[in-house]
């Protein structure tokens, strides 16, 4: 789970679930025991009236000799029954409302023990479950010889009520935690939005960095923030400060390295004691050795990696390039076409695209007959594809490897050093693009450039 506020989210729901669901379980058990005890109470409260309204016979039987206080015992099916029997089964009381009713009460309970259980009444029609209490009462012994049977003492209420009750508090208890618990989350889920704002603001910075639009972070953050926000803020101002001696030491190291060659030229043109050929050759190698600093000095100044660059149309510099060299190359009166649909953005150094552009448009112009073609599109999304044509002879299969590698040229018949399309492989491959050199559809060569827009 890469996000961290979906992480704070589903542990916060796990720690909630966990809670309420122990605290729900809990309630819920207190609930029901504690209506289960009330229950208990007032069957007991009933027997013990029972109890007292009955006596022993002079037979020495049992009755009750008053009616009940409560009305219930006397209808049919009312949910409160009660009865009491001699231990022995000679005899044996009934309320009025357990005509009908097979309840299995316990019996045969010495005095003074009781029970509580729940019981299942099974009849013809219908079944109900009862609670039902349950006490062993014994009268009359005076000695030893005293065989007075106990009776057993038996009240019970349907549980229809007591389990409707404890229903509807778990329906009610449920309902509520699982509604404070969304309300919780909701809270807590603004909460972490609002918690997290820095840390939003940050990647719209670093967004803003990237882009060109700033150069560091700014604003206040949270102090939890600071050692990071400011840690950034070093490495980026450390980058551009080494970009920039590392260019200013380039740039004078060209003027020195350019100076002592400009010498070397002007003695030999002066030296009249060395003849033509030499001094021919010489000069040759003083030109590829200025070629070559040159290029390693503009190698060396790549940006490449900076993806801090503001993005720039690709078409146009572009345009510019093929502007410059149709003037270059006024005598060959090439016909050049531009195709930029898009208007398709790189974040790109605007030196280091010039020198891609140039080299590629350069080599076009050079090997043509009469036209060149540049497109650019964005067929892939993030990646920007840019197509150099021309109607020349083309680059052979087998030299298309070869003809990236810094010194190689696919034909040494014209001037060059070899060092032009070795560049732009580096660039592109600084830049982590991908370069193809295959046959145009003018006949010629096509040079496929990818380049992502980061």
């Amino acid at each position: 789970m890469s996000s961290l506020k979906a992480r704070l989210l589903v542990s916060l729901t796990i720690v909630l679930v966990l809670f309420f669901g122990v605290t729900g379980v809990t309630l819920e058990r207190a609930f029901s025991n504690s209506t289960k005890s009330s229950l208990h109470d007032r069957l007991q409260g009933y027997a013990g009236v029972l109890i007292a309204l009955s006596e022993q016979s002079d037979e020495g039987f049992a009755r009750l000799i008053d009616a009940l206080p409560e009305e219930r015992f006397n209808y049919s099916n009312s949910g409160l029954y009660a009865r009491f029997v001699s231990n022995d089964g000679q005899y044996g009381w009934y309320s009025a409302s357990t005509a009908g009713r097979d309840i299995p009460f316990l019996s045969g309970l010495s005095s003074g023990n009781t029970s509580f259980e729940r019981f299942e009444m099974l009849e013809v029609d219908d079944a109900e479950d009862v609670y039902a209490f349950s006490i062993g009462v014994t009268w009359g012994i005076e000695s030893e010889s005293d065989t007075s049977p106990g009776y057993t003492f038996s009240v019970a209420e349907a549980s229809a009520d007591t389990d409707e009750s404890i229903a509807n508090f778990r329906r009610i208890l449920w309902g509520w935690l699982g509604a404070v618990s969304l309300i919780l989350l909701a809270v807590q889920g603004s909460v972490l939005h609002w918690s997290l704002v820095p840390l939003r603001r940050a990647e719209k910075d670093l967004d803003a960095i990237k882009s060109g639009d700033r150069v560091s972070l700014s604003g206040t953050y949270p102090r939890e923030l600071l050692g990071l926000t400011d840690n950034i803020n070093s490495l980026i101002h450390g980058n551009s400060e080494r970009l920039l001696r590392y260019r200013n030491t380039l740039d004078n190291l060209a003027h020195s390295l350019k100076t002592p060659l400009a010498l070397i030229r002007s003695t030999l043109e002066s030296n009249s004691a060395i003849d033509e050929k030499t001094v021919q050759a010489l000069d040759e190698q003083i030109d590829r050795m200025r070629s070559i600093v040159d290029y390693q000095l503009r190698r060396a100044a790549t940006s490449g990696g900076e993806s801090i660059s503001a993005p720039i149309v690709v078409s146009s510099i572009a345009s510019k390039i093929l502007l410059a060299l149709e003037k270059v190359y006024a005598d060959k009166a090439v016909v050049t076409r531009l195709l930029d649909p898009h208007k398709a953005k790189i974040r790109m150094d605007d030196s280091d695209l010039y020198e891609l552009l140039g080299n590629l448009l350069d080599n076009a112009f050079k090997w043509c007959k009469h036209r060149v073609e540049l497109s650019i599109n964005v067929s892939v999304p993030g990646e920007v594809s840019i197509i150099i044509e021309d109607d020349g002879p083309g680059v052979p299969d087998d030299m298309a490897e070869l003809v990236l590698q810094r010194g190689a040229r696919a034909d040494t018949s014209t001037p060059g050093q070899g060092i032009g399309l070795s560049a732009v492989a580096e660039i592109i491959d600084i830049y982590q693009g991908a370069i193809k050199i295959g046959r145009s559809r003018l006949s010629g060569a096509a040079i496929t450039l990818s380049l992502p827009q980061r």
